[in-house]
């Protein structure tokens, strides 16, 4: 069952109109002016909020026959949280990118990343000061990275 169906239906017999209605705003805005579609695998937010198992897999198709990227917000379902590493591994889908970040650092430190499809790249910003924004200097960012590999081997 669907949690607060804004279409007053219920599951199964609504034909995922949720997914549906995201391609008519794509349409509306136009496919070529949308650079990507973000969503949660589990929405935490407002309530643990699970989608029925044919939703992403619908949203998906829908953003590849328009060319937009499916992003994946992992930053709450990461890292096995959900039974599997990643949240969205509980549904058939391969997005185009996943973005995570608390629990890469297990808030240690400011530690951000994404992880981009095939012939995308891939990449991680470590921070000075998270209010700021601030970039560390490569020296700095060099010292952690050795600190990493040399925990690693």
């Amino acid at each position: 069952m669907c949690y607060r169906c804004p279409f007053d239906k219920s599951y199964p017999s609504c034909d995922i109109d949720c997914a549906r209605s995201l391609e008519d705003v794509m349409l509306k805005q136009g496919p070529d002016t949308i650079g990507g579609c973000i969503v949660e695998p589990i929405t935490a937010g407002g309530g643990i909020i699970v989608p029925v198992p044919k939703h992403y897999p619908m949203l998906q198709e829908i953003c590849n026959r328009y060319g937009i990227y499916l992003i994946m917000d992992e930053v709450v379902c990461e890292f096995g949280r959900t039974g599997k590493f990643w949240g969205f591994e509980q549904y058939n889908v391969d997005p185009d990118m996943v973005t995570m970040a608390k629990g890469l650092a297990s808030s240690c430190m400011p530690l951000v990343g994404h992880v981009r499809g095939k012939g995308l790249f891939c990449g991680l910003e470590r921070v000075k000061d998270k209010a700021t924004k601030e970039p560390i200097i490569e020296a700095e960012m060099g010292r952690i990275i050795g600190m990493v590999a040399a925990e690693a081997c």
